[in-house]
């Protein structure tokens, strides 16, 4: 039986922030993922006391990690 790997989602460019334990501070790390679906994130208050939640894309690294991007921070590589 031929067992063929399914591959699904959207390609894409993608960068989000990653903490770095050396220098102590947030770098942007930009990497080719597979875009999911859209998520929103869970709602946070802000300082003037305002509810606020946000519309992420939930995208897949290549190595199988899963992050919630800003869908701006998302570059989508397809023609679709």
């Amino acid at each position: 039986m031929n067992q063929e790997k399914v591959v699904k989602g959207r390609p894409a460019r993608i960068s989000y922030k990653q903490w770095d334990d050396q220098t102590r501070q947030a770098i942007t790390v930009e990497a080719d993922a597979r875009f999911h679906c859209w998520g929103i994130r869970k709602p946070r208050e802000t300082k003037a006391q305002i509810t606020v939640s946000e519309t992420v894309g939930i995208c897949e690294l290549n190595d199988g990690a899963i992050r919630l991007v800003q869908p701006e921070k998302i570059r989508f590589l397809d023609k679709n």
